[in-house]
């Protein structure tokens, strides 16, 4: 049983508001299509490298898309809000998750059918277009974080150290 008021919320949701027909909106509802899970704090809502098949909105509370990188060493990917779609990526590859979603505090999500995403997207095509706008915002997001912390790693500390490496100045010979 889903305890949050999910109709309302999809039919206002900048992705999903495009499915006007209340009898399509049912029909995602539906117990045997989405459902309704709830999550603790740090509690992993899904993880690097498993493979998926379903698609979450963030109905409450907030989560941690991160990046896991070896040795137990992470890369925060951004922290997501009510109304965030994650799990995407997966769904449009057909590749495992390329990132771990975590409960930063208690969070309750929607799951989501791929199956079923994929029949609306193909009726709705403009779903797929949304989801695709917000998987570039998150390259942008991503490629911007990257050049932060490039620009703030002096050149010495660069791993593109010795004779290929690119020089700053032509005013000295090599």
């Amino acid at each position: 049983m889903k305890t949050l008021p999910w109709k309302e919320f999809l039919q206002k949701h900048p992705i999903l508001s495009t499915i006007g027909d209340e009898k399509r909106i049912d029909a995602l509802l539906a117990d045997e299509v989405s459902w309704e899970r709830t999550y603790a704090k740090n509690e992993i809502i899904v993880r690097q490298g498993d493979l998926g098949n379903s698609v979450f909105i963030l109905g409450s509370g907030t989560a941690e898309a991160v990046l896991e990188v070896g040795g137990g060493a992470s890369i925060s990917l951004a922290v997501m809000r009510p109304g965030e779609v994650f799990g995407e990526m997966a769904l449009l590859e057909r590749r495992a998750r390329s990132a771990t979603v975590q409960a930063r505090g208690p969070c309750t999500v929607l799951e989501l059918s791929g199956t079923d995403l994929e029949h609306l997207m193909a009726d709705y095509p403009d779903i797929e277009f949304r989801l695709l706008l917000k998987m570039s915002e998150r390259l942008r997001n991503a490629n911007e974080q990257v050049m932060a912390l490039r620009l703030r790693t002096p050149l010495e500390a660069s791993p593109m150290r010795g004779p290929s490496a690119p020089r700053l100045s032509s005013s000295s010979p090599a």
